[in-house]
């Protein structure tokens, strides 16, 4: 019935505005997108028609109005379209709104597109450069034009030239402008005008050094950021110098040039401008400078201020650094491994054996040039620094818990020192490193029984664990204990049943043996794939071929196994081992460039393992020998002397004190002798138990007249006297290798007789005496007319402190002989020969026999002995032998007076032979020196105690 109204209705006459329409308009939807109609608004009452909108929708939300609908609800749900309408007014404001945005949106993304190239802010910075210029601001103007030389468009060669303009300019500016310009460059990074700047730079700092040193130093600091890879020192310490003196307050550099001052080795002048700071230097590296100069010179206290907040904090970045090398060299291996697991997946015809090898070689060369390791490497050798520091804080530490009285505060002290040194070991990673570090730590503090103890624990709790016995075995051998080592690493490998901890024991017995032949023995048993094994064998049996006088072999083996260590991974094993191939080579051929070598790679493994007894052991030997062939340069045939190169070989270049001054002022500022003896020091606290070190470092004390030193070594050897190797007297039994010397001293004759080398003459033949003396002492039907005549030849062509002591003791043996004849004599005296030179034969019957004095003091060789040691005397007041003074004294002589004065009043003497008797425990002359110096000075008890510590021994006193 509406329905028929409705046809009835005129519509058109209703709603004026509509369109009548024949269809409806398309209605779609995908996935909320598409068209459709919206709203419901103009509702006509009378025929129920409204007006929807047709719209464009994403995600069901209209965003666009097309038209506008007539509608009437149809009974089955939609709607009949009557006619099209306009839009609402709202609608159509809408869509306007929309079409400006939408316009505005692609004018933003143009005009964006346009201000935002390249082009445009090249020209903007152009701009902003010229405006900074005319404001006199150089260093942003600087700025904008190195955006502009960098921007790859047509104004950056205008933005290079303004560059270079102020480049060259710089010359002009002012020391501060320069700097905030250089400081523009650095932070740039802009490398490409770096040569040119850097020579305008320079030229700004020496215009400026004498009226601004502090900006002209802060300058300088910047230069090596625009490549002035080679720093100008001496320029740097003309600042720094001018600095001190201008600003006294400033710590950081008097430090900077305390650093300076450290590589030309002038303590004194780093003493000087340090020592007014104090403890405000504990922030940088003055500190350590000046408390190791406090070290050095006894002053403990001040030095253990300044180096323990020093100390401190570098262990803990050493640690820290420490354990990232770790991870980076874990973290190539295992990538090294992964490489080689992929190329060898699916190979099923290389042997076990031939692939381990070929795995063991990558990993090898991987790690060799992995720069993430190398890198780290570096970090961790300059962190490792901090341990030379640490250790010259410990026997810091070490003296002050000894010197100290109160027993408490001893004990409390020593705990410290403990953890001090377990601080420098490397991080412990359980409890079990713990333990073996604990046991090594008491040993360098003289706590022997303590560390044996700990050790012994330590094999407790992990007992039938072979891994664990050769972890100790290798901390005894680092600890200079090779027979401990060397029993617990054979124990290991006959009771291990696994075939690794087999050869590993092996490596340690072979490692640890003593005689070459055992060791190549054992090498053989190791893993002969791993190249280091390989190199060992190589170098050893290249010492053998050495042994038995075949050079050619020899030298093959050694230049093999040096090949073999170069391959490999630096490590401080593999450069210690290589170090030693060369020292060997240098024995064949003494080219001086192989103890060179052996020198700098011993230093190099230092350096990565700083408290390593063996490393600092080879280190301090080699080092030493190198200082010496420094000294005395090519005057003598290297190869023929090279197990000579000590302090004893030194006494052929001087013959009065200027020659002597001069040696050793050579000796003393060269700078390899003065780390050899830093690290001479190091090995007497990590291997406390090797005699010979204390013996090397008293005879270069005592060479060099240095008190304090020799002191040091004193206080140490007290501290840990009970736990030196002890052993009873058991007689020279020097006859058993008379052939051995006849050899030795036919060789040295040939060599004397057939070399046209003055010093190799006079050396030779000095050795050709020192065999014919000992030859003397055995009994044996010695030429002594001929040896005296050759001792006078060497005497008079070649004078040297060396050759005169020869004669000496020539014309003592000849007078010796005389009285040999005496059958009193011979009886009393003479049956002490075996086991007492003829030297000090002689100055026993002078003290104790009055019947023999005028007997030998009348023996015209006796008188030339004596005139000889007069002169000597005179020479060299400060370090006359005992003996020397026995003689005199004995014989009546005057001059024996002033002798003893100097005996008395030196200090340095002293200790020496306190020194030389705790180190000489079975001597028979040491007993007789040290009796009769400290009878001469008056110290009878002291005398007296000795005597009855080396009778005690066993020790024969000749009566």
């Amino acid at each position: 019935m509406q329905n028929e109204q409705n046809e009835q209705i005129d519509i058109q006459e209703i709603f004026p505005n509509i369109q009548p329409t024949q269809k409806a308009p398309t209605m779609y939807m995908v996935n909320g997108i598409g068209t459709n109609v919206y709203g419901k608004r103009d509702y006509h009452a009378e025929t129920g028609a409204y007006l929807k909108t047709y719209c464009l929708a994403i995600l069901f939300i209209p965003v666009l109005a097309f038209r506008a609908y007539r509608v009437l609800d149809a009974q089955n749900g939609g709607w009949i379209f009557l006619g099209r309408e306009p839009l609402s007014r709202f609608a159509r404001g809408w869509n306007y709104f929309l079409l400006l945005g939408i316009t505005s949106l692609i004018a933003t993304g143009i005009w964006s597109e346009y201000t935002n190239s390249p082009e445009y802010r090249a020209q903007q910075n152009l701009a902003k450069a010229q405006q900074f210029q005319e404001q006199n601001n150089t260093a942003e103007a600087l700025y904008h034009y190195i955006l502009v030389a960098r921007s790859y468009t047509s104004y950056a060669q205008q933005g290079q030239v303004e560059i270079d303009n102020h480049i060259n300019n710089l010359d002009k500016s002012s020391i501060k402008d320069a700097t905030k310009i250089v400081t523009v460059f650095v932070n740039q990074n802009y490398t490409q005008s770096n040569k040119n700047l850097l020579v305008q730079t320079m030229k700004v700092i020496e215009k400026s050094a004498q009226t601004d040193a502090l900006g002209s130093y802060k300058l300088y600091n910047l230069t090596y950021k625009i490549g002035n890879k080679k720093q100008d020192a001496k320029l740097r310490q003309s600042l720094l110098e001018s600095i001190v003196k201008q600003h006294p307050g400033k710590v950081s550099y008097a430090s900077d040039l305390a650093v300076l001052y450290e590589q030309q080795q002038r303590w004194k002048d780093c003493q000087k401008i340090l020592e007014p700071h104090g403890t405000k230097l504990i922030k940088y590296e003055g500190a350590r400078i000046l408390g190791q100069i406090y070290a050095q010179q006894g002053n403990l206290k001040m030095s253990d201020a300044l180096l323990v907040p020093y100390v401190e904090k570098g262990i803990k970045s050493l640690k820290r650094i420490e354990s990232e090398y770790e991870r980076v060299w874990q973290r190539s291996r295992q990538d090294a491994i992964n490489i080689m697991d992929r190329t060898y997946r699916y190979d099923r015809t290389t042997s076990e054996e031939k692939m381990r090898k070929i795995y063991m070689d990558y990993i090898q060369k991987h790690l060799k040039e992995d720069k993430n390791v190398k890198a780290k490497l570096e970090e961790y050798r300059e962190a490792a620094r901090i341990v030379n520091v640490a250790m010259d804080l410990g026997l810091v530490k070490l003296y002050l818990a000894r010197t100290q009285q109160n027993e408490k505060e001893r004990e409390k002290q020593l705990q410290k020192v403990e953890a001090l040194f377990l601080s420098i070991q490397s991080v412990a990673g359980g409890s079990d490193r713990y333990q073996l570090t604990l046991g090594q730590v008491y040993y360098w503090m003289g706590k022997k029984e303590q560390g044996k103890k700990q050790f012994a624990e330590f094999l407790k709790q992990n007992k039938g664990q072979t891994v664990k016995s050769l972890e100790l075995a290798e901390i005894y051998r680092e600890l200079g204990d090779s027979t401990e080592a060397h029993k617990l690493a054979k124990e290991a490998y006959n009771s291990s049943t696994k075939e690794e901890d087999k050869m590993y024991a092996a490596q340690i017995c072979a490692l640890s043996s003593l005689d070459n032949e055992e060791k190549i023995s054992w090498l053989k048993k190791t893993n002969q794939e791993d190249a280091n094994n390989s190199a060992l064998l190589n170098s050893a049996l290249g010492n053998k071929a050495l042994k038995e006088g075949d050079n050619a072999n020899a030298q093959k083996y050694l230049q093999k196994a040096i090949t073999s260590y170069q391959k490999q991974h630096k490590t401080s094993a593999t450069l210690n081992n290589e170090a030693l191939a060369h020292y060997s080579l240098f024995g064949i051929e003494g080219n001086p460039k192989h103890i060179n070598n052996a020198a700098r790679l011993l230093d190099e493994a230092v350096s990565l393992s700083p408290n390593d007894s063996i490393i600092i052991r080879n280190a301090y030997i080699y080092l030493l020998e190198k200082s010496i062939c420094d000294v005395i340069g090519s005057r003598i045939d290297l190869k023929l002397f090279q197990s000579f190169l000590s302090d004893s070989i030194l006494r052929f270049f001087y013959k009065n004190k200027s020659s002597k001054q001069q040696i050793l002022k050579q000796l003393h500022n060269n700078e390899t002798f003065k780390k050899a003896m830093s690290y001479m020091k190091k090995s007497m606290v990590l291997a406390p138990e090797k005699i010979d070190t204390y013996s090397k470092a008293a005879a270069f004390y005592f060479l060099l007249q240095d008190h304090e030193s020799m002191h040091g070594l004193l206080t140490q050897l007290r501290s840990i006297q009970k736990y030196l190797p002890q052993k009873n007297y058991g007689g020279e039994n020097l006859t058993q290798f008379i052939s051995f010397f006849q050899q030795e001293a036919n060789y040295y004759n040939g060599l004397a007789t057939k070399s046209k080398n003055p010093t190799t003459i006079a050396i030779a033949g000095a050795y050709h005496l020192y065999y014919d003396f000992v030859l003397a002492q055995c009994g044996t039907n010695t030429n002594v007319a001929q040896t005296l005549k050759v001792a006078q030849d060497l005497y008079k062509k070649f004078p040297s402190t060396r050759a005169h002591r020869n004669l000496v003791s020539s014309l003592l043996l000849q007078t010796h002989v005389v009285l040999m004849q005496n059958k009193t004599y011979k009886g009393q005296i003479g049956k002490y020969g075996k086991d007492v030179g003829h030297e000090y034969l002689i100055a026993t019957a002078l003290r104790n026999y009055p019947q023999f004095k005028q007997t030998i003091v009348q023996n015209a060789h006796f008188k030339q002995a004596i005139k000889l040691i007069k002169k000597n005397t005179v020479s060299f007041p400060e370090s006359t032998k005992v003996l020397y003074w026995v003689l005199l004294s004995t014989s009546g002589e005057q001059q024996a007076k002033s002798m003893l004065q100097n005996l008395k009043n030196s200090q340095l003497r002293n200790a020496f032979e306190e020194v030389n008797t705790i180190l000489n425990a079975t001597s028979v002359h040491a007993l007789l020196d040290s009796y009769w110096f400290y009878t001469a000075v008056g110290q009878k008890e002291r005398a007296q105690q000795i005597l009855a510590a080396y009778q005690k021994r066993g020790v024969p006193f000749p009566k």
